[in-house]
């Protein structure tokens, strides 16, 4: 049998001019190879190289699903490490998500669903996770009126009993809009009040303005595994 010739090591060089300081912060980053970073990295005095060797980058797919199976395909999944800057994965559809140009060794891996955390500690050398949140419900958000022109307007979705994080969702292009719908995918199942704000937007203005009401406050109930509707009055 032939043995297997390996590829010979490539070496990339970087030159930096003009730092003023004998430390800082690298981060490289290469397809196929773990992301490096250095934080408050010293810098040879004397000029000489200063020498980094990238592995190569681990994979995960991570499955989000809640506890009878069903995917949850309303979730932003992360990677978090104190070697790297958190790694966002790709959205493969059907709950799963995968993570690439992973170190080797223990991460922790986030799941964001209805602006809650649902983290689990994963060693990167098992190629696959798996993430179980609780049952989510969903909701849509109707509006049949003209929203402030010259405004920010910002939906807002807050648990009655403050058992969990408020929703701030920007309503994009609002201004042109007289009629709109917003769908919300995912909330835990409980009571919540929702509204919209607004706020003037001024570019000569140092400080934005306070957002204000605009519409009035109404109840909104969520159940597990059901979309529920509710349209909004000014």
């Amino acid at each position: 049998m032939t043995p297997r010739r390996r590829a010979p090591a490539r070496t990339v060089r970087f030159s930096f001019a003009a730092i003023y300081s004998d430390r800082v912060d690298i981060r490289i980053a290469k397809g196929g190879l773990s992301i490096l970073t250095q934080k408050s990295f010293e810098l040879p005095a004397d000029g000489t190289d200063a020498i980094f060797v990238m592995a190569k980058g681990r994979q995960v797919v991570v499955t989000v699903a809640d506890a009878a199976g069903h995917p949850v395909v309303a979730s932003k999944v992360r990677a978090v490490a104190a070697v790297f800057d958190p790694i966002t994965a790709r959205e493969d559809g059907a709950g799963k998500y995968t993570l690439v140009d992973l170190a080797e060794g223990s991460i922790v891996i986030e799941a964001s669903v209805g602006g809650r955390e649902y983290p689990v500690q994963h060693d990167t050398r098992t190629p696959v996770a798996n993430i179980v949140v609780p049952d989510h419900g969903g909701a849509e958000v109707h509006w049949e009126f003209r929203l402030e022109a010259a405004a920010e307007n910002l939906l807002r979705v807050v648990p009655v009993e403050a058992s969990g994080p408020a929703l701030n969702l920007f309503i994009q292009n609002s201004s042109e809009m007289t009629r709109g719908r917003m769908t919300i995918p995912a909330l835990l199942p409980g009571d919540y009040d929702v509204w919209i704000e607004a706020r003037a937007v001024d570019p000569m203005a140092e400080i934005p303005g306070a957002f204000h009401a605009v519409t009035k406050h109404m109840a909104l109930a969520i159940r597990a595994g059901a979309m529920a509707t509710l349209t909004l009055a000014p």
